[in-house]
């Protein structure tokens, strides 16, 4: 086992839910844990960014992913994650919902050394998300870091 994924809003747990914490405490400083973060409708407000900011308060030591850059169609609310740094970020099922202005914002505010590459496939196929990324103007070294380099890192390959 080398990490956790886990989907809240499918699983119908809060990310700070009490009977989560044993697993953080037993995961961090070990293996990542990947999370589906945010949604705007109400009946899966599970992941939101604010439960992963007192997960990350209790375990300072636990790294994450916070997929779809931190808040899928909740972007506003990814901006609270920002700066804290063991938490990555992936792109799946992220830029279709906002503009490259807004992606280019979002991308620099979280760390373009720590946004990765993703798609969600099947829900979003690869062509067309390489081509929502392109669009952003993030400058060759930022992409290469996105497609490449963060996530060598994060893996520590």
């Amino acid at each position: 086992l080398c990490g956790v994924k886990i989907h809240p809003d499918i699983q119908e747990v809060d990310i700070d839910d009490p009977r989560m914490l044993r697993l953080y405490g037993l995961v961090e400083g070990r293996m990542p844990v990947y999370f589906h973060i945010g949604d705007w409708r109400p009946q899966y407000r599970f992941s939101e960014a604010k439960k992963l900011c007192r997960v990350l308060d209790m375990f300072p030591r636990l790294e994450v992913v916070a997929a779809h850059l931190g808040g899928h169609r909740a972007f506003e609310e990814a901006k609270m994650l920002a700066g804290r740094p063991n938490v990555w970020y992936d792109t799946s099922s992220a830029l279709w919902a906002m503009t490259p202005e807004y992606a280019y914002d979002l991308i620099h505010l979280l760390g373009t050394d720590r946004v990765m590459f993703g798609t969600d496939y099947p829900v979003k196929l690869h062509g067309e998300e390489i081509d929502r990324l392109l669009a952003v103007g993030l400058t060759e070294n930022e992409l290469e870091d996105i497609f490449y380099n963060n996530a060598k890192r994060f893996l520590k390959l």
